[in-house]
């Protein structure tokens, strides 16, 4: 059994190891898209993501989590495969596109399989497998930070003809997995309206969708443009920010480690509900900071409060769940958690191109930060506790 979840942490690696997506935004903005247009594309990635989450997320729970992953993989590699053969906004639109099928195509499917796995071996904790994923995919994102600006000024068709090796390696990886999908027995209807009614009607996982929605708003644009804001703002060079992004993610995922098991032993009601406002307070901080040296350390603090409140928030997410439909339950929660980015995605770009991008930061912080304190007023009574299902 840790074999096989030992191939998946390899799987996990391999996807995170994703050059392209370091550079992708610098590499639109030099081949002559704006900020605006950049955000466009990924408002369109979005969009599409929330049309394919729910029938993709079906595709899996019936027709496999394994066959799902494979296919996702092969998407993957057609969309970059797009965007580096074409240079026009509509083919960038179609790329975009492939990229938002493969990603639902994965939504939920490597942590259905990773939680049967560990559902066989009651000695295996599902909060430590949480915490080494992000350890491993906040250090592989940072070495491929740390090698992808090296190799972008040098040769951009490395960069993506890795990035597909790496890719078909995956799906190789994918396929030596021996795991066998649950039959379904209930009818489509019936299943939606299931999932429905759990997604509504659970407190806790409403709660941890409203967050997390909350929490897209702001941090997804300001992530997705984090180099192009290093470049513009402090006039740091591609090779050097990109240098600087892995730095931090590598340092971030050590310290992770060995903080995520200090905080298991607070109460996860203090975690989940203190940890969130500290790193958007910390990220709103960073946008007023003029010294490079300290914005990028503050930023660097702020990940790594993301990192300790992650895994302890995922956990008591998925014992929430029922098992049966957890990979739609996933997809149908994705749809909600990702929705509110179409809007702030674009905005930040149109902000960005006409006043700074350290104002459009500050405007969707500070939306971010009074939605949750309204959100976590509204839900002052909920009990963590309940539901243990692992």
């Amino acid at each position: 059994m840790k074999r096989q979840i030992y191939k998946l942490y390899v799987y996990n690696a391999i996807i995170n190891f994703s050059l392209v997506a370091v550079i992708r935004n610098i590499y639109l903005e030099k081949k002559g898209f704006s900020l605006f247009q950049i955000g466009i594309l990924l408002s369109i990635f979005v969009a599409a993501k929330i049309v394919l989450e729910i029938p993709t997320g079906f595709i899996a729970d019936y027709f496999g989590n394994k066959a799902s992953l494979v296919t996702a993989l092969l998407l993957h590699i057609l969309a970059l495969i797009v965007m580096i053969s074409f240079t026009s906004f509509s083919a960038m639109v179609i790329s975009f596109i492939f990229l938002a099928l493969a990603y639902t195509m994965t939504t939920g499917c490597y942590d259905t399989i990773l939680i049967d796995l560990t559902e066989k071996d009651s000695n295996i904790s599902l909060i430590d497998i949480n915490s080494k994923n992000r350890f491993i995919e906040y250090t592989f994102f940072g070495i491929a930070s740390l090698i992808s600006g090296y190799i972008y000024l040098k040769s951009i068709p490395y960069i993506f003809g890795l990035n597909i090796a790496l890719l078909s390696i995956a799906t190789i990886i994918i396929f030596s997995i021996p795991y066998k999908k649950k039959a379904k027995t209930s009818n489509l209807h019936t299943s939606i309206n299931t999932i429905i009614q759990h997604l509504f009607q659970n407190n806790i996982l409403f709660y941890f969708v409203l967050i997390e929605a909350t929490i897209n708003f702001a941090m997804m644009p300001i992530e997705e443009f984090y180099l192009n804001y290093l470049e513009n703002i402090f006039s740091i060079s591609v090779k050097t920010a990109t240098l600087i992004k892995g730095m931090q993610f590598i340092i971030v995922s050590l310290f992770a480690v060995f903080l995520s098991k200090y905080f298991k032993k607070y109460n996860e009601k203090v975690i989940i509900k203190a940890l969130p406002i500290a790193m958007l307070s910390c990220f709103f901080l960073f946008t007023f900071i003029k010294n490079g040296i300290a914005a990028i350390l503050l930023y660097m603090v702020s990940l790594l409060i993301f990192c300790c409140f992650a895994p302890i928030k995922y956990t008591v997410m998925q014992r929430s769940i029922l098992p049966e439909y957890r990979t739609t339950v996933l997809s149908v929660k994705s749809i909600f958690t990702t929705i509110v980015v179409i809007g702030s995605q674009p905005f930040f770009g149109w902000i960005g191109d006409k006043y700074s991008m350290q104002i459009a930061a500050r405007i969707l912080l500070f939306l971010s930060i009074g939605s949750f304190l309204i959100i976590n007023v509204f839900f002052r009574q909920i009990n963590f506790d309940n539901n243990r299902q692992m």
